[in-house]
């Protein structure tokens, strides 16, 4: 499939119909390959991928954005381009039959901005992004629940990244299982996490507050205490004695009315060099999902070029 426009737009429903019920429309599948040197965005919504047509953009070299929301596969798919810089996967489906490839993999070497929310199945397994700068990986329980977590890497991946915001349900063991493999975030400046950095033990908070030297904002976002929290036989931390970036200048704290882990994480915070005084606590209203309501702007979205056609 050859096409002349800068945006292409794929989907399996009219986005202009406000009333679509989602669960009673069909994929579209993709049965052609796309290629276009005038292509900057694609879109791609309710798509499923074949193994005759993965999604390889290598004949798009001047696409930079891709949005993917509810597509879905049942094979071994490949996401392939090095222009692009900003990726948004969102309410994937992806499984894969293959025991060698379980994985969807993502080539993208380019990426700046990464979007990962939501889904089922195996999370995809991404290549070195060296340019990263910002990503928003949101988990809930399906995401993760049939994810043994062997050759999951995506901390790892996301490494060099500067602001980084890791939400997930308290339960998902992926997150603090991959945290083990991460030796240093270097780069990190901001950072937003939620429950599961402090449940049942404040370890991978520590490893955050250990292993990030250049962190300036750091944001907790917490919830309803999860009692099923599962443990791990991870240690996160050192034995030895350390202190917190000494770039750290805002840690913000959102929670419920009186929730009894934050006079904990106000404690645990000042042994490590982080003095109360410069925490801001903050009560707040929570909506039926369990997300807080705020009206602070996100350090985690993406400016888009301007785009037209």
């Amino acid at each position: 499939m050859s096409c002349n426009v800068r945006l292409l737009r794929l989907s399996n429903h009219d986005p202009s119909d406000l009333d679509a019920q989602y669960e009673n429309i069909e994929d579209v599948l993709l049965h052609a390959h796309i290629a276009s040197h005038h292509l900057t965005t694609l879109e791609l919504e309710g798509v499923m991928f074949s193994c005759e047509y993965p999604l390889d953009l290598s004949s798009c070299p001047n696409l930079e954005t891709i949005k993917m929301n509810r597509c879905s596969s049942l094979i071994h798919v490949n996401i392939w381009s090095r222009s692009v810089r900003c990726l948004c996967i969102t309410e994937y489906d992806f499984y894969s039959y293959d025991e060698e490839k379980p994985r969807a993999a993502v080539y993208v070497p380019s990426l700046v901005y990464l979007e990962l929310n939501g889904g089922r199945g195996l999370v995809p397994a991404f290549e070195s992004m060296p340019l990263l700068q910002t990503a928003s990986i949101k988990f809930d329980w399906t995401s993760t629940r049939e994810d043994n977590n062997d050759g999951f890497l995506l901390l790892g991946r996301l490494s060099d990244a500067t602001n980084l915001e890791l939400i997930s349900e308290p339960q998902a063991l992926s997150f603090r299982k991959d945290l083990m493999r991460c030796t240093a975030f270097s780069k990190l400046k901001t950072l937003s996490l939620n429950d599961w950095c402090v449940e049942p033990d404040f370890g991978p908070l520590l490893h955050f507050l250990q292993r990030s030297p250049s962190l300036e904002k750091l944001c907790l976002r917490l919830s309803k205490p999860d009692e099923h929290a599962k443990e791990t036989n991870a240690s996160y931390v050192s034995t030895e004695p350390f202190l917190a970036s000494k770039h750290l200048r805002v840690v913000k704290i959102r929670c419920q009315a009186n929730d009894e882990r934050v006079p904990k994480i106000l404690k645990v915070m000042s042994s490590y060099g982080v003095p109360a005084e410069q925490i801001d606590v903050k009560e707040g209203n929570w909506s039926s999902e369990g997300s807080y309501s705020d009206s602070e702007q996100s350090d985690y979205s993406y400016s888009d070029t301007d785009e037209s056609d």
